[in-house]
């Protein structure tokens, strides 16, 4: 067993269909249900490689947790389809995290509940007891920052303990810009991220609070004009520049992150009033709420950033609509908000929809990583996951987000262990998944060696078997780590229609057209 650190800190539509196995190397299908598959440890065999998934398969984050899953196996079908990974096949040993974490607190004590985050550490213990090759997520970015201290064992100092083993994780939803410090820099890291880093989400929603209607529906001839779109519809964007805005965000890593540069972006620099209002972790009583609404209605803000986690949201968002919709000075201002990529989450919208139709999240802006970008690679990826999970329950729904990121985290792990020429020493599947993401060994940028996409892989194998560098290019985007384990990303504007039961997409930005 591999020696721990457990010094702890004080954290999208799910889909039902079930998980996807192949039976063999071949491409039968075998279903599970999603209720069988809390924990599901495969049986360890000689001509298999076992990746570690801790993902919430229930709790607040199942939604994106069952995208991450799908995606997920999504990938080990393909890969094991075309012959596995140095002739072995590829299989997921799932834990289901329950969306827990050692921050969640009492919502009438407001302290810390007993054995918080115990859930987390039995699934990330529990990966590390089997030896998995590497673990796939957890996906929340308080999460992560837990679990990344179990599978990284470490001194206060940073320094690796006497007899530790680092194991290495990828995350393809965490976000906060906290988890790039979290370890050291390559060659000393052990920790990536396939979803990019809230640096970039913080800017473009800064870049939405500032340019207000200057948003144009990606369906509108300004859209088209805009090179989003096709014309037909009109422009849609937010009523209005935000002048006196207020954001309310969790007190996490996540949360703290966009205070700490939407903050001095207003006061700071454009010299506009702002207030920042910290909202306790997990779901809490009404009365706290009440308390937070009260500031909102003194400050009279002419729109809301909200970035939460949907435990909060679906218990908040209702709460300050009921008080606010009717408030004069919110009506004189056109008071709307705006929300983080945790807010796009369509089982939350559901929630919000069945529990208080009229208080929901109607008119809400808001700000999510481009993991669906209009490329040939996310097409494929599209065209591949519907071959897949069609055949499983017939439903013919598309992809969640963060869908691409797991799926790509998947891929560039399978890669790596093929080009590392081994799945057990983790050093060199680490340095390897530098090497596939980039081009070549050392480099800051892509296209040095054959570039590879999801509809390429047997050219990879090929590639690599000839000792040739490749560069993949994912579902998700690019995909190539810095020495910080980061990604960069573009960002997708979207809105909530009132009285839909889905989100609607508006506009992207490239990270080169995001401000400082």
């Amino acid at each position: 067993m591999k020696a721990r650190y457990i010094a702890m800190k004080t954290s999208k539509l799910s889909r039902t269909a079930g998980l996807l196995l192949i039976a063999g190397a071949g491409t039968s299908l075998i279903a599970h249900s999603t209720a069988c598959s809390k924990d599901s440890p495969p049986a360890a065999k000689q001509d298999t490689i076992v990746i570690g998934l801790s993902v919430s398969l229930s709790g607040d984050n199942k939604g994106v947790g069952a995208a991450l899953r799908d995606g997920s196996q999504v990938a080990v079908n393909l890969i094991n389809s075309k012959g596995g990974v140095l002739g072995k096949r590829l299989e997921l040993s799932i834990k289901d995290d329950a969306s827990d974490n050692s921050l969640r607190t009492d919502p009438a004590t407001k302290q810390p509940i007993p054995n918080a985050g115990a859930i987390l550490r039995d699934s990330i213990n529990g990966l590390l007891d089997q030896k998995v090759v590497a673990i796939l997520g957890p996906g929340a970015s308080v999460q992560l920052d837990e679990a990344q201290r179990l599978a990284y064992p470490r001194d206060d100092a940073g320094a690796t303990l006497p007899g530790a083993a680092p194991t290495l994780m990828i995350s393809a939803w965490a976000t906060s810009p906290t988890i790039t410090t979290v370890q050291p820099p390559w060659p000393g890291r052990y920790l990536f991220r396939t979803a990019p880093s809230d640096t970039g989400q913080r800017r473009a929603m800064f870049k939405l609070m500032r340019e207000g209607s200057d948003v144009v529906d990606a369906g509108s001839e300004a859209g088209a004009e805009a090179g989003v779109g096709t014309g037909g519809g009109a422009k849609v964007g937010t009523p209005h520049p935000c002048n006196s805005p207020a954001l309310v965000y969790g007190d996490d890593i996540l949360g703290r992150a966009f205070n700490e540069y939407l903050g001095p972006q207003y006061t700071n620099d454009l010299k506009l009033p702002f207030l920042a209002i910290p909202a306790p972790t997990g779901e809490s009583t009404p009365q706290t709420y009440q308390d937070i609404i009260s500031q909102l209605i003194g400050f009279k803000p002419d729109c809301i950033a909200l970035v939460l986690y949907a435990e909060v949201a679906k218990g908040f968002i209702p709460l300050l609509k009921q008080q606010t919709r009717s408030n004069a000075d919110f009506i004189a201002k056109k008071t709307f908000y705006i929300g983080n990529d945790a807010l796009r989450d369509n089982d939350l919208l559901a929630q919000l929809r069945k529990a208080t139709p009229s208080d929901g999240p109607d008119g809400m802006f808001g700000v999510i990583p481009n993991t669906q970008p209009d490329s040939g690679n996310y097409r494929e990826f599209l065209r591949i996951y519907h071959t897949q999970m069609d055949t499983v329950d017939g439903g013919g729904a598309d992809p969640q987000p963060y869908s691409t990121n797991a799926f790509d985290a998947v891929v560039l792990l399978a890669l790596a262990m093929q080009r590392a020429g081994t799945s057990t020493d983790t050093v060199k599947v680490r340095d390897a998944l530098i090497e596939v993401s980039r081009g070549f060994k050392g480099s800051a940028t892509s296209g040095n060696g054959k570039t590879i996409s999801p509809a390429n892989l047997n050219d990879a194998f090929s590639t690599l078997s000839a000792n040739l560098p490749i560069d993949y290019e994912g579902a998700s985007g690019p995909v190539n780590f810095d020495n910080s384990g980061d990604v960069t990303s573009g960002y997708l504007t979207w809105k909530v229609p009132a009285g839909s039961a889905s989100y609607q997409d508006l506009i992207t930005w490239d990270a080169t057209e995001l401000p400082p």
